[in-house]
């Protein structure tokens, strides 16, 4: 059992807010000519193509309480569009979201191949005080 007395201050989080697609791992390494059965697999798929060049980013669907496998989580590829932290407020204005649309496509295709019809907004916010 976890117990809190008055403030936390050295808190600290991760998170995404991410307008993308959301893949089977398998399938993203199938894409990119890795072997799915592959031991590391979300390694090899971040080693062999990196998202992180500022066009794309790619973070796993892991339930970060239930399972430490990335292996068998889905995919998040898409363009970041900010981060959450503790105590603060993100907004999302639905225009600026979906007016990338296009260009979010246009280089999930050039990436990996295959044309995506729809994006969708992605969240995910995990916070140190739940660990």
């Amino acid at each position: 059992m976890k117990i809190r007395n008055g403030f936390v201050s050295n808190s600290s989080s991760s998170s995404f807010i991410i307008r993308g697609v959301r893949i089977p791992i398998k399938e993203v390494a199938e894409m990119l000519n890795i072997n799915p059965n592959e031991d590391e697999l979300f390694e090899c798929i971040y080693e062999k193509f990196p998202f992180d060049t500022g066009e794309l980013t790619i973070e796993s669907t892991k339930d970060y309480f239930t399972d430490d496998d990335f292996n068998k989580e889905d995919l998040i590829i898409g363009k970041s569009l900010g981060v959450m932290s503790d105590g603060n407020v993100t907004s999302l204005n639905s225009f600026e979201c979906e007016k990338n649309d296009k260009e979010i496509t246009k280089k999930l295709q050039d990436k990996l191949g295959k044309e995506f019809k729809e994006l969708d907004t992605f969240i995910q916010y995990i916070s140190n005080d739940n660990f």
